[in-house]
């Protein structure tokens, strides 16, 4: 009888993640590191895509950052990244964590602020906030 490994490399399945990793007694699981270049985390249930990619380097811009210095994580794997010295912290869509970054943005999924004029007002002012700028 094959194994599951078995049956994952067959469907060319490399890499997974568990669910509930703390019912195996005795794992702990690696603490990943954030790259240098990384000045904002975003956290949320799905990555962004398409018009999300596209609103997101919008925002981005307003406060002088990059789609390149960006990267995304799921909540659940946030307790499993260390990020020291990070910036800002954008929870899109999902309540808020404990963190350490030096900002934190909480709103709506990218995709619910997109023609939002509230959110995207929320945002905004969330935004310069941060920056001592006056909305």
């Amino acid at each position: 009888m094959l194994s599951s490994s078995h049956y994952l490399s067959a469907m060319d399945i490399q890499q997974w993640e568990l669910i509930h990793p703390e019912r195996l007694a005795g794992f702990q699981p690696r603490t990943q590191t954030l790259d240098h270049d990384c000045r904002l985390l975003l956290v949320a249930n799905q990555p962004p895509q398409g018009a999300e990619i596209l609103l997101l380097e919008r925002i981005l811009k307003s406060f002088q950052l990059e789609l390149s210095m960006v990267r995304y994580i799921a909540p659940i794997q946030l307790s499993q990244l260390a990020y020291p010295g990070l910036e800002w912290i954008w929870f899109a869509g999902c309540d808020p964590l404990s963190h350490q970054a030096q900002k934190q943005l909480h709103s709506p999924r990218l995709s619910d602020i997109d023609g939002n004029t509230q959110y995207r007002r929320a945002l905004w002012q969330q935004i310069c906030a941060h920056q001592g700028t006056a909305s």
